[in-house]
């Protein structure tokens, strides 16, 4: 510009100042070219010399001015033994993850988290007693197991109690004459219970027997000291037999007047359904079936299971529930 500026001396003072403005503005131009930093692509052309004309002479003149620029060139070359040699293998690297990542989102796309539902809340259980000992799958036994456990005692039943003779006929005995006639005054578990008594020389017996408010019904005249009736006896009902003895002195009835005949009870048929049930379902519980067995007044038979319980099972309660057996009133 100096030059033109001399070679023009005619020129005028306006045309010089404009001539100098245009002087600066390209001289800052060019400062501001020298300190523009060079981006990743020119860097990466110029370390593979891929820069032509003024392109290269330009990225000279900024290196030259540019620690910064001029410190990455150098970390680029690093990666190559010159130009044409570059490591594109973090490149490839690099890209390759990307693909990667891209792949996974596309094929691995999650499903939508689906709400989950409200925790329901429970509320703390305070259990106030322990479980029951037994469990039989019926509630009536848990119980029944469950309260002569823990008491110790069986109940005489109330059928029971109502088949004894009044409290005046107990000082002889039943029938005051000594003829063991038996069953009396207890509950009989079969439909057809044998009736025994005591035998006596050469004499014949005839059973007399009637149920409750019902006709007589005669034995045939029997020899032996027992009797089976032909005919299973109506269940749940009461009945009341005397026995005729038949002697070469004469004719005698047991029990005699006034005493009344003796009594006994046939079961009723839930309370053998229910004690044939306990025998097939629990055939080892001695327990069970002597708390049943005395709960419908079988006495005799519910001794028997206790002295069988009394082998395998606790000793003490066994004891304890024969000894409360023992205190019902009197046998017939």
């Amino acid at each position: 510009m100096a030059v033109l500026i001399t070679m023009r001396p005619d020129l005028t003072q306006q045309e010089l100042d404009r001539l100098r403005r245009m002087a600066d503005d390209v001289r800052l131009q060019i400062e501001a070219d020298a300190f523009r930093h060079l981006d990743p692509d020119q860097q990466v052309a110029y370390c593979d010399g891929a820069l032509r004309g003024d392109e290269l002479e330009a990225a000279r003149l900024h290196l030259d001015a540019c620690d910064q620029c001029r410190a990455d060139v150098e970390e680029l070359s690093k990666w190559g033994a010159g130009p044409r040699k570059r490591n594109w293998l973090p490149y490839a690297l690099a890209a390759s993850l990307a693909a990667v990542a891209i792949l996974g989102v596309l094929v691995f796309k999650p499903e939508p988290l689906k709400p989950r539902p409200p925790v329901a809340i429970v509320p703390p259980v305070t259990i106030t007693a322990p479980p029951p000992a037994f469990s039989y799958g019926n509630a009536e036994w848990d119980r029944l197991v469950r309260d002569v456990t823990a008491s110790g005692r069986l109940a005489m039943p109330a059928l029971l109690a109502a088949l004894q003779p009044p409290a005046s006929h107990f000082r002889g005995g039943i029938g005051a004459d000594d003829a063991a006639l038996a069953p009396a005054g207890i509950v009989v578990e079969s439909a057809r219970p044998r009736f025994t008594w005591r035998a006596q020389p050469a004499a014949r017996y005839v059973v007399l027997l009637a149920p409750q408010d019902g006709r007589v019904v005669e034995s045939e005249p029997l020899s032996e000291a027992a009797w089976q009736p032909p005919s299973p006896l109506q269940r749940g009902r009461d009945y009341s037999w005397q026995l005729e003895v038949v002697t070469d002195k004469g004719r005698a009835l047991h029990p005699a007047p006034p005493h009344p005949p003796v009594r006994f009870h046939v079961l009723d048929d839930a309370a053998a359904a229910e004690i044939a049930d306990a025998r097939r379902r629990f055939p080892g519980d001695h327990l069970l079936q002597a708390i049943l067995l005395a709960r419908h007044g079988l006495r005799a038979d519910a001794e028997r299971e206790l002295l069988e319980y009394r082998k395998t099972g606790r000793a003490d309660l066994a004891d304890a529930l024969l000894r409360s057996i023992q205190s019902w009133v009197p046998r017939g």
